[in-house]
């Protein structure tokens, strides 16, 4: 069997005892590599001069401690499994150590567990490795999100704003000698230029909301719903919509994405609705065990059973001519859900409306 290379930084006056950790290791099919400290200096050294694989210490030395040593660990900033020898120590003091961050206590006289608790605590190190690198890689994507977000916002805005204005302009210029065909390919270069702006506008939403750590606060859900509906007034209006709001309560989170989840499903709710039918909206909530589920119940057209994800981005389920949109808005629903420990799904058959659901963690 191949031996398995070992670097142990060993806090131990006794030379016979780490004589005894040497001789365990080699049993459990190592090959250690053992350096011997006694003081501080020693270990602030070592912890400098050499990458070690785990950190054994005696509880208490002539001139250094275990927890001198824990210390000076954690000062290194290195993430290396800390685990304690001893014989003569009493429990509570051990239980302390580990509080502060020590992964394990062993007798000196029963070093049988020693290699099963170096196998689990290097183990261990490892996934935490692997969890800060992919917090490292999720970082890094954030930033170029929000890099990307920029550039949206700004660099191709400006063709767009160019784009449409010279249109219009054109069209003003021509006038009566544009035939109805040149009047009508205008229209379609100024329609798409707007469904653009709006796609790059959702898409900013979108990347906002993904990217970023929301700011929480205490949100009382009757205000974030108000803020939403405000903001649609003039789309209600238009649409002569009758909206009823029940009570709804107060959750920890961020305001502005919650009045921007409101506007969404609210405003949803309004687009879809039948031809010819007053649309009818309710919203209200309820307590299920630990969450608060909010319902937004409309009367439109509703949603036909589908194998597809309607929350999934630039999922349309009609066409650009029946009902405008970019396919964005649950999307970003469901994003604000995910960031809050929430869920979104959908009740809903045709013609018979829909009902939006959304369950949120209730205050402790």
């Amino acid at each position: 069997m191949t031996e398995k290379p070992l670097r142990v930084l060993l806090v131990e006056d006794s030379p016979d005892d780490a004589e005894l950790v040497e001789i365990e290791l080699l049993k459990g099919g190592f090959a250690p590599m053992i350096h011997r400290v006694e003081t501080a200096e020693q270990m602030v050294a070592a912890l400098a001069a050499d990458d070690w694989d785990v950190v054994l210490s005696d509880f208490n030395l002539p001139a250094f401690s275990a927890g001198g040593a824990l210390d000076a660990l954690q000062a290194s900033g290195k993430d290396l499994p800390f685990l304690i020898l001893s014989g003569l120590v009493r429990v509570e003091d051990a239980i302390a150590l580990m509080k502060r961050g020590a992964h394990d206590f062993l007798d000196k006289a029963a070093l049988a567990r020693l290699v099963p608790a170096i196998e689990r605590e290097i183990r261990d190190a490892s996934e935490r490795a692997q969890r800060r690198q992919a917090v490292e890689y999720l970082t890094r994507a954030n930033t170029e999100l929000e890099r990307f977000a920029y550039v949206a916002s700004h660099d191709l805005q400006e063709p767009l704003r160019t784009l449409t204005s010279f249109t219009q302009l054109l069209e003003r210029r021509g006038g009566e000698r544009m035939d109805a065909d040149c009047r009508e390919y205008m229209s379609f270069i100024i329609g798409a230029a707007k469904r653009m702006h709006e796609l790059i506008n959702d898409l900013l939403t979108y990347t906002r909301v993904s990217s970023r750590q929301h700011t929480t606060s205490i949100v009382p859900l009757a205000e974030a719903c108000k803020a939403a509906l405000s903001n649609l007034k003039s789309t209600i209006d238009e649409a002569g919509a009758m909206i009823t709001v029940g009570e709804l309560p107060k959750i920890v989170g961020d305001p502005v994405q919650m009045m921007q989840l409101f506007q969404n499903l609210i405003g949803n709710a309004v687009k879809f609705r039948r031809p010819d039918v007053t649309p009818t909206i309710s919203i209200s909530s309820e307590r299920v065990e630990g969450d608060w589920v909010v319902a937004v119940r409309d009367n439109g057209i509703g949603i036909a059973p589908s194998t597809h994800d309607i929350f999934e981005i630039f999922r349309r389920l009609h066409n650009q001519s029946e009902y405008a949109g970019t396919g964005v808005g649950l999307a970003i629903c469901k994003c604000i859900l995910q960031s809050h420990h929430g869920r979104i799904w959908v009740e809903s058959m045709p013609g018979e409306g829909s009902a939006f659901f959304f369950a949120i963690p209730a205050l402790a």
